[in-house]
């Protein structure tokens, strides 16, 4: 299955339009360039141009502050409920007051999503697309980058613990891929992916990475594995370590547990990070469903 491809509107072409007006009352609008052909070919904002379905607001943030004068910004995404294209509209305008005029100056810009094709086992293809057919057909666990593979079990371990996680794996890093900062403790993570759906974790892995939390003198570890399960003595060790109190935590997690996780993972939009500007200030408005945005905007 090293061969399976998968599509999807992660990548984008972009382009922006400036205008500016300068004079009293509504004075005179100027504008920087006309849509090209592509433009137009994308430029609906009702009916997507792969698929033919309707678009839907999904996403609606804004925010406005007084700087020397207006300053406003509206980001609108729009998506195709069918095929999942979507399209994202941003505009920044600011107004200056002057003695006896306003300059306005304006930016529109546009987001239009680009169908694109990824091998899954490439190590480039987005976290986003990857997380969306693992849901469909997990079994393409065993077929992934295994640098990817540990790309997605930061993500995993980010959700699980709502904390930060560090992806440290590299040639000579002593078996610890993660960091989980949890807590002042942190949580020391290794990632092994298997190829084979049948394959066995022995006890011998497990050994040399609890191995390597005692050399770095750390009490918390998971050890993460494609693998469809534990060995008997990998399982024992692991108890035993926890009954006689040698590590506070340590977890093992196969095939069947990761799958679990992954299936329990937001499925983040291909779009979304684009619009975590507004997240991330603390005057934004967002409205992130088709319903809250009728709601808004039958205010």
């Amino acid at each position: 299955m090293k061969n399976t491809t998968v599509v999807g509107y992660y990548d984008y072409f972009y382009d922006e339009y400036q205008y500016s007006r300068i004079g009293k009352g509504q004075g005179k609008l100027y504008v920087d360039k006309s849509p090209n052909d592509i433009e137009k070919f994308f430029c609906s904002d009702k009916v997507c141009p792969f698929c033919g379905n309707m678009l839907k607001k999904v996403f609606l943030g804004m925010r406005s502050e007084p700087r020397g004068g207006d300053l406003y910004e509206r980001g609108l995404v729009l998506e195709c409920q069918n095929c999942k294209w979507w399209t994202y509209k941003y505009r920044f305008s600011e107004d200056t007051v002057l003695i006896d005029e306003v300059q306005s100056y304006y930016t529109d810009s546009r987001y239009y999503g680009i169908v694109k094709r990824y091998n899954i086992a490439d190590k480039e293809i987005p976290i986003e697309i990857l997380t969306s057919e693992l849901k469909k057909k997990p079994e393409v666990l065993f077929d992934i980058n295994p640098y990817k593979l540990e790309e997605l079990a930061k993500e995993i371990l980010k959700g699980v613990y709502d904390c930060e996680v560090y992806h440290v794996g590299k040639t000579g890093d002593g078996g610890i891929d993660l960091i989980v900062l949890e807590s002042d403790e942190p949580i020391l993570v290794q990632v092994k992916r298997r190829e084979k759906s049948n394959h066995v974790e022995l006890v011998k892995g497990v050994r040399e990475f609890v191995g390597t939390l005692f050399i770095e003198d750390k009490r918390k570890g998971i050890y993460i594995s494609t693998a469809k399960s534990f060995s008997k003595g990998s399982k024992k060790i692991a108890k035993k370590l926890l009954d006689n109190r040698k590590l506070d935590y340590f977890e093992l997690v196969d095939y069947d547990k990761l799958c679990y996780f992954i299936g329990d993972m937001e499925e983040k939009k291909h779009w979304s990070r684009l619009v975590e500007y507004f997240y991330e200030k603390e005057n934004a408005s967002i409205y992130d469903s088709e319903k809250a945005i009728i709601d808004f905007e039958g205010e």
